[in-house]
């Protein structure tokens, strides 16, 4: 198994973050495209002290998450939306990355929801413009169930959109973790992460690796039973210690 951590996860600045997540013994690490950097105003020396940064942690980059805080449909600044993903995509290449990861937002169930239309539309262009670019949108579950999201990119035929499995966001909305057997092909990216989901509150929430209600000797064996050959990458929010805690869900999942 091959592990990661989110930058973000480690409570400080970049420059700090990258060494520090080296000490974790992994081997790469999701890098922020809004939060740790800010990609419109990155110049090219940003990107090469960040490269130095990586290669000296002897670190690689996984992944490249690009969040929005409307869903990739919505119509107010979908432009602006579109226009960061592709700079997040050219980004990631530029780093020696091939995912850019988002959350693209709830897919409409009704197959004739202008909305469902034009998501389809925009991952189509997305896609194309990743073969272009030479990284790819992996779409992030949660906002829907798994074989949900795996139909759907079904019906896109051959755009190359994959998907990063989160375990705990399924969870943390309600869904169980089914169909990862059957979406394997389109696992590009595992966030580990685990969470309860209390149905009184109809709400969730994240807490410690191994401690919350993701089956993960489940979720391990059937991603292995799939093939799945990428990076582990730790999530977990709200930590005192970062790196203990980080370290311990890391063992925990060596340990499974």
């Amino acid at each position: 198994m091959r592990f990661g951590v989110q930058l973000k996860s480690l409570q400080t600045s970049l420059q700090f973050a990258i060494p520090f997540a080296a000490k974790l013994g992994i081997d790469s690490v999701e890098l922020d495209g809004r939060r740790d950097v800010n990609l419109a105003e990155l110049s090219g020396t940003g990107m090469r002290q960040i490269r130095k940064w990586l290669d000296d942690a002897q670190l690689k980059l996984c992944a490249v998450r690009y969040g929005t805080r409307r869903a990739l449909y919505h119509p107010e600044d979908l432009e602006r939306r579109v226009a960061g993903l592709k700079s997040a995509m050219r980004f990631a290449h530029a780093m020696g990355c091939e995912l850019v990861v988002n959350q693209v937002g709830r897919i409409p169930e009704d197959e004739n929801d202008p909305n469902r239309q034009l998501l389809a539309e925009l991952l189509g262009d997305l896609g194309s413009y990743g073969l272009k670019a030479g990284a790819f949108l992996s779409c992030e579950t949660g906002a829907e169930s798994l074989p949900v999201l795996h139909q759907f990119l079904q019906g896109l035929r051959d755009t190359p959109i994959g998907i990063t499995l989160n375990p705990g966001n399924l969870i943390a909305n309600g869904f169980g973790i089914q169909g990862v057997l059957e979406a394997s092909p389109w696992i590009r990216l595992v966030h580990a992460k685990d969470a309860v989901y209390d149905r009184s509150m109809n709400r969730g929430s994240s807490v410690a690796m191994g401690s919350g209600e993701v089956d993960f000797p489940q979720l391990l064996g059937d991603l292995e039973e799939g093939h799945y050959k990428g990076v582990y990458v730790i999530e977990q929010e709200k930590m005192e210690s970062p790196l203990l805690e980080l370290q311990r869900a890391i063992q925990y999942l060596r340990s499974l």
